[in-house]
């Protein structure tokens, strides 16, 4: 759902729409990770998500799975 809004997000021509749709897929992308998804590989390079990439936000939460997955690796 997050690669969908970031899509339109890129996609959309006025700005307080392309705002929402923005924040839509952080907020999606945000409660993926609250749930456990922890695959910021695959966040830093999925081409869908390059409308919000840059966003510092989302790049919060690179961090956030990032670290989730280092917890996870732990003994």
């Amino acid at each position: 759902m997050a690669r969908c809004f970031a899509q339109c997000s890129g996609a959309a021509d006025d700005p307080e729409v392309k705002k929402g749709y923005a924040e839509t897929a952080i907020a999606a992308l945000a409660a993926a990770i609250a749930q456990g998804y922890r695959d910021a590989v695959y966040l830093e390079s999925e081409p869908d998500l390059d409308p919000v990439r840059g966003r510092e936000d989302f790049k919060s939460l690179i961090v956030q799975a990032s670290s989730t997955a280092e917890q996870q690796v732990k003994p």
